[in-house]
């Protein structure tokens, strides 16, 4: 959520760069993917450390670009109902992707 944050608030018709100096936001987002690298490195290397927890990292990037697709507005102009039916048929996709993913890690990583 931290990494959308500019463009949440954009969408509520708060416009950071008129709040905030640009060298600030390219600063926090430096100082965010600095910490989110050093944390992931971090939880890999405990023991324990699997498939499944591979999985969970990249759902969670996936699921949030298929959620953020919606509310964001698109990237060309097209009507309101093209632009729903293409985010939906494209988060669809990625979810019937993760339950492929998860139906294959059942077969091959139990469970932690």
């Amino acid at each position: 959520m931290a990494f959308w944050l500019p463009s949440l608030l954009a969408l509520v018709g708060i416009k950071l760069e008129s709040v905030v100096p640009a060298w600030i936001t390219v600063g926090f987002y430096l100082a965010l993917y600095a910490t989110m690298t050093l944390l992931i490195l971090r939880w890999s290397r405990r023991a324990g450390w699997g498939p499944w927890h591979r999985f969970a990292l990249g759902a969670a990037g996936l699921v949030t670009y298929a959620w953020h697709g919606f509310p964001q507005p698109p990237s060309f102009p097209a009507p309101a109902n093209v632009d729903l039916i293409g985010n939906a048929v494209f988060a669809l996709a990625a979810l019937g992707l993760l339950a492929f993913v998860v139906v294959r890690l059942r077969r091959t990583a139990p469970p932690p």
